[in-house]
């Protein structure tokens, strides 16, 4: 686990707003961000106050480690050979408005966060409790947790939910106990605790049960972090709270809500997809027990799970990767790549990132920004490229850029940051990579598929 001076250290660089000193061959800027900013070339500057809040959240995230479940979550047999097809479901003319879930379906509207120029993130509806209340989470692949904000927190995002408005409501008297790689851990009953791998949360956090319910379909007795307080990266985002779609053994509270839905046979087929559509057009879209061909070229192409990267157990949904390329050279580096909705930028370890800059003429190191390139905004780049079995998946140029950095126009930030989460060994594909892919999530298989988004 990184030590809070280095996370401290490195948030209070990102948002620094003073003087920066130069050094040859690196773009700096020198002035306080403003969102709405754009340079003369029309191109946004790039928001240095959401880029630290990514890295610190980032880093959490990827240093904590739940324990192992002692048992594994039960699975229902698998339905069908081919995930259930929800556009054929549109085609035979029934609406999804009615009834929705009855037919172990549903899909989610995404909200997308867009702001100076880039897409920070992916959002949608959630109902809990009797009566139903609803709310919003950011529903995210490289998590595990449901995290509510609650009715008696003053400085979250709303909806927030009123805990005593509901028949099925009820509280565990033990707060969540997180334990980092290192075998550290925070736990206590009134302190302040890291409740959640991304967000620094001081309160009194509580695991919760109650019904839960997304595009119709339901888990009773779901269990969820409740929080009464947060800090200030949690409460910045669109987002009432974090909805996690990974597996339980990254978990702090209990089962996710997807694999109840696989325990409790809710589902059509157990997988689930998303859809991430750009600069705030709406159409981004989760498929719970579902795959949707209207959101996707040709076919899906599929690789297995890769838990040999986390020691033998499944934390996140991630497949080895051959490596990244540019112009179509050689692929550069060995890793296992987490498909992660809830991140904006693709994380790399940080000698791939170096070498794989060294392609591109005029990029740089942005020094105070460490893990973090520039490049010529006025650049026309060659492919950019994952590499999974015997396919390459490419990066869109449009996601690539995540800004400028000076009021030229001249160097912009690249989404590819080099950092080595837990080992050198991972690395991390975000919104960036995902908005040019339909990805899809098969549990009974224990695989990750991608086909060409529309």
């Amino acid at each position: 686990m990184y030590p809070l001076s280095f996370l401290v250290s490195a948030l209070a660089v990102f948002v620094a707003a003073g003087p920066v000193p130069s050094h040859p061959g690196v773009a700096l800027v020198t002035f306080a961000n403003n969102p709405r900013l754009r340079t003369r070339s029309g191109i946004p500057f790039a928001d240095f106050d959401a880029i630290g809040r990514e890295r610190d959240r980032i880093l959490r995230k990827y240093t904590r480690r739940s324990r192992p479940s002692e048992t594994p979550p039960v699975r229902a047999k698998i339905k069908r050979s081919e995930p259930f097809d929800i556009n054929q479901f549109r085609v035979r003319r029934v609406r999804r408005s009615d009834n929705p879930g009855t037919n172990g379906t549903g899909t989610v509207p995404l909200d997308d966060d867009y702001d100076s120029g880039v897409d920070l993130l992916y959002y949608g509806p959630i109902s809990l409790g009797t009566p139903a209340q609803t709310t919003t989470m950011d529903f995210d692949t490289a998590s595990s947790d449901l995290v509510v904000p609650l009715a008696e927190c003053t400085d979250c995002v709303g909806p927030l939910f009123n805990t005593s408005q509901s028949s099925t409501f009820k509280t565990d008297q033990f707060p969540f106990r997180i334990e980092y790689a290192d075998g550290s851990g925070a736990i206590g009953e009134v302190s302040a605790l890291h409740l959640l791998w991304s967000y620094m949360v001081q309160c009194i956090p509580k695991v919760a049960h109650d019904t839960v319910s997304v595009a119709g379909l339901s888990v009773d007795n779901q269990t969820f972090g409740a929080i009464f307080n947060t800090y200030g990266g949690f409460a910045s985002t669109p987002s009432a709270g974090l909805l996690g779609l990974g597996f339980e053994a990254n978990s702090v509270a209990g089962t996710p809500f997807f694999l109840g839905l696989v325990a409790q046979q809710k589902l059509a087929s157990n997988v689930f997809s998303m859809y991430f559509a750009r600069h705030g057009v709406n159409g981004s879209e989760l498929c719970l027990g579902c795959v949707d061909s209207a959101k996707y070229d040709g076919s899906i192409q599929y690789f297995p799970l890769d838990s040999a990267a986390t020691n033998g157990t499944l934390y996140y949904w991630n497949t080895v990767s051959s490596g990244i390329s540019y112009a179509g050279a050689a692929p550069i580096g060995n890793f296992s790549a987490v498909f992660d909705s809830g991140t904006t930028a693709i994380i790399v370890p940080e000698e791939v990132a170096n070498a794989f800059y060294k392609q591109i003429p005029g990029s740089a190191p942005v020094l105070s920004y460490d893990g973090q390139w520039s490049y010529p905004c006025s650049a026309t780049l060659s492919p950019i490229a994952f590499h999974f079995g015997n396919a390459s998946f490419t990066v869109d140029p449009l996601d690539f850029n995540l800004g400028t950095m000076d009021s030229n126009g001249d160097n912009c930030i690249g989404a590819v940051w080099g950092q080595d989460i837990s080992s050198s060994s991972i690395a991390i594909l975000g919104d960036a990579f995902l908005k040019s892919w339909y990805s899809v999530y098969d549990y009974d298989n224990l695989q990750v598929g991608l086909a060409k988004a529309v």
